[in-house]
């Protein structure tokens, strides 16, 4: 399965991406970060490991996303 290490920048890039196309209202993007974690995480699961696992390692790479995003955006603003 994907780490955590690869997959958080991964998911910031993509919902910032799809947040400066104008696809979604803004107010999305946590929601768009978790389903996207839970994507990767389902996507490159291995055979014989367990679901729920997987869907537990998508939910906190899509909120670790959010959380590191609005952190550096935090840090960033005047």
């Amino acid at each position: 399965m994907i780490t955590l290490t690869i997959l958080v920048p991964v998911i910031v890039a993509l919902t910032e991406a799809i947040k400066r196309a104008e696809v979604l209202n803004k107010k999305f993007m946590p929601f768009v970060a978790i389903v996207l974690g839970i994507g990767f995480t389902m996507i490159t699961m291995h055979a014989g490991e367990v679901w729920t696992d997987a869907l537990i390692l998508g939910i906190t790479a899509g909120l670790t996303s959010v959380g590191l995003f609005s952190g550096v955006k935090n840090v960033l603003k005047k």
